[in-house]
């Protein structure tokens, strides 16, 4: 594979929150979802009378990340995340940051061929939240805890219901909590990540790899942290982010890059696999 001919990393680019999955209506119809944030399809505001039957499977199952190579991670993931991804910046016109997860623009090599998450790997709360995603009502600065009835979890009918006698089940007031911590995250993120722009820190760069079989990969469309600009960091800026905890992120952005050696190595063993 040729420079010209790589997969961007973001061919399905996140966006730090989904702003575009739309509720329902007071027709009963659906909103214009013209753009969509990675895995959902058809996201609906969660309602006790059309989702009154409504549940999700209760067997987990992350087939619905197969296909998505980068997945956003928050600032508190940062942590659990570096041991396992490598970690990315977005451009500032959507400051967040991202855990690349495979080395084609079309595969998560964390998600096995059963749909299950590859053993003892972080699993990004991006991930564990679907199908449940907030919409922003912009007018009211509130926002609605929506449903992805695409999703191949979501049942019109049966599994764990998302209400019962009119009122939200467990299971609704256990999404709503973690979206509500989710979005927080995301806004905290959101900050870090525009500091990291306004202070010049970010430069655009690309990962060109090669598995045990020879076959060659970049991926492109991505930013990371310059160390050097990172360690010239006025101290008063120093201080500042130590206070906020930012300079930690920093550092665990950068120890992250060393995993791609290990995007490397779980696609070579698919190659080979592949091949037999």
């Amino acid at each position: 594979m040729s420079d010209t001919d790589a997969p961007e990393l973001f061919e399905n680019k996140p966006d730090k929150e989904p702003k575009q999955a739309a509720p329902a209506t007071e027709a009963g119809g659906q909103a214009p979802l013209p753009m969509l944030p990675p895995f959902y399809v058809k996201p609906w505001a969660l309602d006790p009378v059309r989702h009154a039957t409504a549940g999700i499977k209760l067997q987990t199952d992350f087939a619905f990340a197969a296909s998505t190579n980068a997945i956003a991670v928050t600032v508190g993931e940062y942590a659990a995340a570096q041991a396992h991804y490598p970690i990315v910046f977005t451009g500032p016109e959507a400051p967040m940051s991202l855990a690349v997860m495979g080395v084609a623009s079309d595969r998560n090599l964390f998600v096995r061929a059963d749909g299950s998450w590859r053993p003892r790997c972080y699993i990004p709360g991006y991930v564990r939240r679907y199908p449940f995603v907030f919409d922003r009502i912009p007018s009211a600065d509130q926002y609605l805890l929506c449903i992805d009835e695409g999703a191949d979890l979501y049942m019109s009918a049966g599994g764990e219901p998302l209400f019962v006698n009119g009122k939200p089940s467990p299971l609704t007031d256990r999404a709503l909590q973690f979206c509500s911590a989710f979005q927080n995250q995301a806004e905290e993120t959101e900050r870090f990540v525009k500091a990291l722009w306004d202070e010049k820190l970010l430069v655009e760069n690309h990962a060109d790899m090669t598995l045990r079989n020879g076959e060659k990969r970049t991926l492109t469309g991505f930013h990371v942290i310059d160390e050097a600009r990172l360690n010239a960091l006025p101290d008063a800026t120093v201080l500042d982010w130590r206070k906020r905890g930012w300079l930690g992120l920093a550092y665990a952005h950068l120890m992250s890059t060393q995993q791609w050696a290990i995007l490397v190595e779980i696609a070579s063993d698919e190659a080979t696999h592949a091949g037999i």
